[in-house]
């Protein structure tokens, strides 16, 4: 989940989530009609930068949000991904098999003497 903050949120929680905070991204824990918590795992400065978090918890009035966004995988993509992924693998195997098979046999022609 994606949330943008008001200007008098980024404000409120300047002291909390660094300066110039505008967006949060995390994992939904609660909502109700006053209030949702978080569980922060990027915070997005205004200007930009991007900072890592480790999951934190945070309560956010509902006056200091401005939108928020439900982010949900793409089946498309994903089924894009997985395929892409079998292809190389029986590519890769394959070219390896190619490279380091050859042919079988050593020679010979019968007991040793």
């Amino acid at each position: 989940m994606q949330v943008m903050l008001t200007d008098s949120g980024t404000s409120h929680f300047w002291g909390y989530l660094g300066p110039d905070v505008g967006n949060l991204r995390g994992r939904l824990i609660t909502a109700n009609p006053e209030a949702l918590a978080l569980s922060v795992e990027s915070v997005e400065q205004r200007h930009g930068q991007i900072l890592s978090w480790k999951g934190e918890t945070v309560r956010l009035g509902r006056e200091y949000v401005a939108t928020m966004q439900e982010r949900h995988l793409s089946k498309v993509r994903t089924a894009l991904l997985a395929g892409g992924s079998v292809v190389g693998f029986i590519a890769a195997r394959a070219a390896f098999t190619l490279f380091t098979g050859g042919s079988g046999g050593g020679g010979g022609g019968g007991p040793p003497r």
